[in-house]
């Protein structure tokens, strides 16, 4: 069967603020690297709930790349609990979504599909204010067709699905 929306979420939990164990800390990595990250989330996290995007455009996204097995998700994550240290409540929700399965063959079902799952059911998983993490890993798999039977895939429903992605992460 077709994998649901709401089983591309794998993880939704609550990151406290505190040093003990922190995941961040014991990442191994340029400090001037860790701190423009974090400074950036900060200043994404702050800025743009006071501002209007026009004003600021200001999109709170931050990408990382890199071959698989570099540590990527394990960085946000550790994010995600440095975050906790520095915000009001000393919490960040952290949100990991797992897009396999989602992009489907059938004529336009790919592009409800992702704005279902980035539009309406992500902000609902946060819709309390809480500050909010969210890790959407290999995003290319959501946009891409990688696999050569996607190949016959209709182009335009790539490019709307794509599309998709692109107005939902924003």
């Amino acid at each position: 069967g077709q994998v649901k929306v709401a089983e591309c979420v794998t993880r939704v939990e609550v990151v406290p603020g505190g040093h003990q164990g922190r995941l961040w800390d014991v990442l191994v990595l340029e400090p001037v690297i860790k701190e423009r990250l974090m400074h950036q989330a900060l200043l994404s996290l702050s800025l743009r709930q006071r501002q209007p995007f026009e004003v600021t455009a200001l999109h709170g996204l931050i990408t990382l790349y890199g071959p698989p097995g570099t540590g990527k998700t394990t960085l946000a994550r550790g994010l995600a609990g440095e975050l906790a240290e520095y915000v009001s409540g000393k919490q960040v929700r952290l949100i990991e979504i797992s897009p396999h399965g989602l992009m489907s063959a059938e004529h336009g079902l790919s592009q409800q599909r992702v704005t279902e799952l980035l539009a309406e059911h992500v902000p609902q998983l946060a819709d309390d204010g809480m500050p909010t993490v969210v890790v959407l890993d290999e995003v290319e798999s959501m946009t891409v067709a990688r696999s050569a039977a996607s190949l016959s895939a209709n182009p335009a429903d790539v490019h709307r699905a794509t599309d998709a992605v692109l107005t939902a992460l924003d």
